[in-house]
């Protein structure tokens, strides 16, 4: 027996095989006389278990092992034997329990408890008589065997001497031969039909080969097969060619593939013979595919219908294996708390994405840190999920950080946003954060490798972080202790915010415990030093513009009240901002307003409008305001300052977005703000909405503390938030296109693991030059403008049969209607009718018609 099994042996002494007795119910029930069972094997599970593995491995003979080998090999002192010929019973007995055993081991609710149950259990094997090898029956094997032994030692008893006798034979044949034709002359004639004769034996001899290995087609055609049939054909036909074609290696050729066309359908099978090279191809394309159904959330069912439809797709089960073998690969844990969520190593990842980077940018100097911005936001997944994700990008990826695929995903919790849910749910991760932050290295390949962490979210995700009160509070600036009423206050210069009036972390961990708080209520969960605390600058766009926006709706409906008040009945009412709506609409921004109703479904007199994205609010901020000058919706004497401010902040914020290298461009900035903060506080008390109190802490930080910003890590546009959002939106995919919802935040870090193990399958798009700036800018508005819409053009006929049908149907309406109905409808629309409760229904509705 191998050696796999002796070892086995060794280390399985703790179960092994029982002789038994047979049930009685097992006789009753198989109807069988006690007679032919010769005796019963208890078998515990683990044996079992461990048979399910051995079995197909082959011995030191190169036979595969069977269930009977492995019994027979199992048995107490080996006293008896069980036949192959007879065993057929047992071995499928044991064959099918081995994989129930298997099942009951690795099912997905089997826990310790329930293994070590299926431990103490067993199958009792009863083998009949019939199954096992006779003793006479050995014993006339052995005597056979010895008899035939005795024959060959007499009949070459001295080999030697006889082997001589045949060389020396041989050697005279071959000289007498030699004589033989060194003598006789065979003519062309004859030596034509020698050969012809040869090639006939050797034709009958390929013939009568080919039908002994069934090289002939018996059935149908390939062509008339299905596909699955076409593919079994081609995979037999590739193991016979390969036979067939066995010489080409004694000419030093290697068959690489036979590429074969159908006689009656012209079409090509390729059948590849170069095992290596197509496994690799297979996988890779394996991979791809998993990439691809991955990265667009494309669903197992999805893929198993085209599978079925192209016979050179790989099947579902094997991208199925594929990914679990990727998924086994990511060591994922719950975090800690109340509320369901999944993490992963900080440290660990960290070290992966370093290495990568170290090994794709050669040219990175080792003196220079590795800089790290981790980063968390709330993201509303559905009306019962909210998830908050946790994550960390490399700066030094330039662009790539605007994008989810430069941020990686490190911590997923379904819970609410608030300090208490980041304290208890990460606290692993923030752990791990603030000891990598207090050595200031991470080790990578044997070599320590020095980084600098940056904490970096949207103002809400900052200030709770830092255990600070939210951004109403009196001291709500993260980085300086300014009231908020004192935030329009511009007089001051840029030191005064970041040296007298400069908060620390130090200060905030004490202020927290005292009684004089200045908004700090609870302990900084990071250990990082608040000038590593960057600012969003795609948040700071969003809310100032916000604010802008809310301004200029409240002064179109301002003015709007005014002109509508002394309006003669009748005429339309709300004009300029139904002008403001359409100019927005036609910049190719979705956008509408709408009145908030209170609980009785009746108008509240407040009004909500589109949620813009970032993408569009540049767009909104950088072309509204020449339409504004072409437009008369707002009052003629703020006019001029209101698209002033729009244009002044597109100026700024173009301008911290930009790289520069000038030593004193902070200070640009730093004066550029305090003009927008003077001028947008120029129009408090004229216009609603730009009052002192107003200026937000965007706005106070937008003045004081982007510049120093600026001043200390040059480039603000790489602390963006924009990869965050976009991070957000394929977590929110994953969770209704690839998720069953059971573990949402598990499945978002798989597939983020399997998108980064297999980044390299992805597809390198060519590069694309805007040569014509113009149009990308304005000229590709204007042409989707003249894009006629099917829905538009159907309205218009709708509208066109209106007037024919609209009798009929109003008609069809009042005669469904009850008197009472009616007498209330006319008394709706304002008609005055005298005797009204005699009217009969037919006066009724016909009095509606008149009046339609």
């Amino acid at each position: 027996m191998s050696d796999v099994l002796l070892d086995f042996e060794k280390k399985s002494l703790e179960f092994q095989l029982k002789v038994t007795e047979s049930p009685l119910s097992y006789i009753k029930q198989q109807c069988v006389q006690e007679s032919r069972i010769a005796l019963a094997i208890y078998i515990p599970y683990p044996i079992l278990m461990k048979w399910h593995e051995l079995v197909g491995i082959k011995d030191e003979r190169g036979n595969e092992l069977n269930y009977i080998d492995l019994l027979n090999f199992w048995i107490p002192g080996r006293w008896f034997k069980v036949s192959k010929e007879n065993g057929s019973r047992i071995h499928g007995r044991l064959r099918r329990e081995a994989g129930a055993v298997v099942n009951k081991y690795t099912g997905k609710k089997v826990s310790g408890s329930k293994r070590e149950e299926a431990n103490r259990k067993g199958l009792t094997l009863n083998i009949y008589e019939t199954e096992l090898v006779v003793p006479h029956e050995i014993e006339e094997n052995l005597s056979a065997a010895e008899q035939e032994i005795k024959e060959w030692k007499l009949r070459y008893k001295d080999l030697e001497k006889e082997k001589e006798s045949l060389a020396r034979g041989m050697m005279e044949a071959i000289r007498r031969k030699e004589n033989e034709m060194g003598e006789t002359v065979k003519t062309t004639e004859e030596k034509f039909r020698d050969i012809e004769e040869k090639n006939k034996e050797l034709s009958e001899y390929i013939q009568n080969l080919e039908k002994k290995t069934g090289f002939l087609c018996q059935g149908k055609t390939i062509d008339s097969l299905g596909k699955r049939q076409q593919s079994r054909r081609l995979k037999e036909l590739k193991e016979k060619s390969e036979i067939a074609l066995w010489f080409l290696e004694s000419h030093g050729l290697k068959l690489s593939f036979l590429k074969v066309q159908e006689a009656a359908t012209n079409e090509f099978h390729t059948l590849e013979f170069d095992q290596l090279s197509a496994n690799e191809t297979d996988q890779n394309n394996l991979e791809t595919l998993l990439f691809l159904l991955d990265k667009f959330c494309a669903s197992d069912e999805l893929y198993h219908e085209l599978s079925l439809l192209s016979e050179d797709l790989p099947r579902t089960y094997l991208i199925k294996q594929r990914r679990n073998e990727l998924n086994k690969l990511c060591h994922i844990e719950r975090t800690p708390g109340q509320y369901p969520g999944a993490q992963l190593s900080f440290s660990e990842t960290l070290q992966d994405h370093i290495k990568q980077f170290l090994e794709s940018n050669s040219n990175h100097k080792g003196d220079e840190p590795i800089k790290v911005k981790i980063s968390c936001d709330g993201a509303k997944m559905s009306r019962s999920a909210n998830f908050m994700i946790m994550s960390f990008s490399l700066l030094q990826t330039g662009d790539l950080v605007m994008s989810s695929k430069g941020n990686r995903t490190i911590g997923v919790v379904n819970g609410p946003e608030k300090y208490e849910t980041i304290e208890t749910s990460f606290s692993e991760i923030i752990n791990d954060i603030n000891s990598v932050n207090k050595n200031g290295k991470i080790k990578v390949n044997d070599k320590e490798i020095a980084v600098q962490l940056f904490l970096g979210g949207d103002y809400k995700f900052l200030l709770m972080a830092m255990g600070m009160s939210g951004a109403t509070s009196d001291y709500a600036c993260l980085w300086c202790k300014v009231h908020k009423l004192f935030r329009w206050d511009m007089s001051k210069d840029l030191s005064h915010y970041n040296e007298e009036l400069k908060r620390t972390l130090q200060e905030i961990k004490e202020l927290s415990s005292s009684s004089k708080k200045f908004s700090c209520v609870k302990s900084p969960l990071f250990t990082i030093e608040l000038d590593h605390i960057i600012l969003d600058e795609l948040h700071l766009m969003l809310r100032v513009t916000d604010k802008l926006t809310e301004n200029l709706i409240t002064e179109v409906m301002e003015k709007d009240a005014k002109q509508d008040f002394n309006m003669a009945r009748g005429k339309e009412k709300g004009v300029n901002l139904d002008i403001l709506i359409k100019t927005i609409n036609e910049l190719g921004i979705t956008f509408s307003l709408w009145e908030k109703k209170n609980a009785d479904g009746k108008g509240s007199g407040t009004y909500d409008w589109t949620s813009l994205v970032g993408s569009d609010k540049k767009k909104l901020t950088k072309l509204l305001p020449a339409k504004l000058e072409e437009l008369d919706i707002l009052f003629p004497e703020t006019k001029e300052t209101v698209i002033k401010l729009w244009k002044d902040f597109y100026t700024l914020y173009s301008l911290i977005n930009s790289d520069s290298n000038a030593g004193d461009f902070y200070l640009d900035i730093f004066q550029k703000s305090k003009d927008f903060v003077n001028l947008f506080c120029s129009l408090g008390g004229v216009r609603i909405g730009y009052e002192k109190k107003r200026v937000t802490p965007y706005m106070h930080a937008l003045v004081y503390h982007v510049p120093m910003f600026i001043k200390n890590h040059k480039n603000f546009r790489q602390f963006t938030g924009q990869g965050i959002e976009k991070n957000n939106d394929d977590a929110k995919k994953i969770y209704f296109q690839k998720s069953n919802k059971w573990d949402a935040a598990q499945d978002v870090l798989l597939l983020e693991h399997r998108q980064e193990a297999l980044k390299h399958c992805e597809r390198e798009k060519r590069q694309y030059t805007k040569r014509k700036a113009a149009y990308w800018e304005d000229g590709i508005i204007e042409t989707r403008k003249k894009r006629k819409r099917a829905c538009l053009r159907e309205l218009q006929n709708d509208h066109n049969g209106a007037d024919v049908q609209g009798n009929n149907l109003s008609e069809d309406k009042y005669n469904k209607m009850t008197v009472k109905q009616l007498r209330q409808e006319i008394k709706s629309i304002g008609i005055n009718v005298k005797g009204i409760a005699k009217l009969k229904k037919c006066q009724l509705v016909e009095i509606l018609k008149q009046n339609q």
